[in-house]
């Protein structure tokens, strides 16, 4: 089970909505079933990993620093980095890490 929190370092804040994008992603790839490597946790659960994506923004790019968490222990470290103009592809290539640290 997984869910993922989201922050912009520089506001406090998820001002891009990030949260509810990747969610909504993870929701509909633990909506398919058996083959899919991932069950979504609608809520905070103990015993769920967290993907924690810390972010910051300039005028034309996002890089974002995501780490995986089972309880209190660390299981993957990575930085991911794209275009604001491309969240769609953001949010993909932060599922794929995931996907590939959830292996």
């Amino acid at each position: 089970m997984i869910f993922a929190n989201v922050l912009n370092t520089s506001t406090y804040n998820d001002d891009l909505n990030l949260k509810e994008i990747l969610n909504n992603r993870l929701l509909e790839i633990s909506e398919r079933g058996i083959s899919s490597n991932v069950i979504f946790a609608r809520r905070e659960t103990p015993n769920a990993s967290r993907i924690n994506v810390m972010y910051q923004t300039d005028s034309k790019n996002i890089n974002a620093e995501i780490r995986i968490f089972k309880e209190n222990t660390q299981l993957h470290q990575a930085n991911v980095k794209g275009k604001l103009s491309e969240i769609d592809t953001f949010i993909t290539d932060i599922i794929d890490e995931v996907m590939r640290s959830v292996r």
